[in-house]
């Protein structure tokens, strides 16, 4: 079984908990191939990932340079690690069909199910997007399509790819057009990419298998996405399903790491106490500087 994901180090909570949640739900013995697209994750935190998962998955490390996603348009929504995905077929050669699962994922069920799914002959299985159900108008693929009614909008962090197909059109340049073409308009990254070149060659997953929550909880979710910019792993998160993602965290050999407090709230919190002991600290001053300027005792 070959998976994938991506992830910085920022999002390194996020692919340890992701790991783990996969681990905690595979019933099959054979070790299974995740290939992690990465930038900026040093040797040694890769090395201790590989030991951890040592035996139950194959953890195949890809770099991506940072200067190739700088070249892609900036998002308001997506961060830009999320155009990797847009490189699997030139970075994952040689496989038949690839699960790609966004980092920022928990499983709670058997990925061996999602992968079993009959995709009837479509190039990739996703499930739509809950925030944006519809291809948005005004968007310039939407326009070119017509009817944006009659075509769903699918979330890209979830996708069960059928390589043979993919491999088959001319995605990588026809991506890279649509890019360089319409880079004011794009909200959603990667996202909006597929959705422009596979509106009509995707099959529709049980939403289930990609449960999308900003901030709720996830009813009978097999595949929980934080879709929200702050991640459950950020100090300021507020998701309901926050102490979700550090049970599977606490399983891992990071058990007990927590976003330490930001500077601001620090500041915020002792600035009080600051202020205090600094307006004492002039009144007691005063008299002693004005002794000196004067040259009273």
């Amino acid at each position: 079984m070959q998976l994938s994901t991506c992830s910085d180090k920022k999002y390194l909570p996020g692919l340890k908990a992701l790991l783990q949640s996969i681990l905690s739900h595979k019933t099959d013995p054979s070790p299974w191939t995740v290939h992690v697209i990465y930038s900026g994750i040093s040797s040694s935190t890769r090395k201790n990932i590989q030991a951890w998962t040592k035996g139950k998955l194959d953890i195949q490390w890809l770099p991506i340079r940072v200067a190739t996603l700088k070249k892609y348009p900036a998002c308001v929504h997506t961060r830009q690690m999320a155009y990797a995905k847009i490189h699997l077929l030139e970075m994952i050669p040689g496989v038949d069909k690839l699960l790609w699962i966004d980092a920022d994922t928990l499983v709670l069920k058997d990925l061996r199910l999602l992968w079993d799914t009959d995709m009837k002959g479509a190039c990739l299985a996703a499930a739509q997007d809950t925030r944006l159900p519809w291809m948005p108008l005004g968007m310039p693929y939407a326009k070119n399509i017509g009817n944006t009614q009659n075509h769903k909008y699918f979330n890209s962090g979830v996708m069960l790819i059928d390589f043979t197909r993919f491999e088959r059109t001319d995605f990588m340049k026809e991506a890279k057009r649509f890019i360089a073409e319409h880079s004011k308009d794009i909200q959603y990254c990667d996202q909006d990419v597929f959705n422009a070149f596979f509106y009509e060659r995707w099959a529709e997953l049980d939403p289930r298998w990609n449960r999308q929550s900003s901030h709720d909880s996830f009813p009978e979710a097999y595949i929980a996405h934080y879709t929200h910019s702050r991640k459950p792993w950020s100090y300021y998160s507020k998701h309901q399903d926050k102490k979700l993602f550090f049970d599977y965290l606490d399983q891992t050999p990071w058990k007990g790491w927590r976003p330490s407090v930001p500077w601001r709230i620090v500041l915020k919190e002792k600035l009080p106490t600051f202020y205090k002991l600094f307006k004492s600290s002039v009144f007691l001053l005063i008299p002693v500087s004005l002794g000196r300027f004067t040259g009273l005792p």
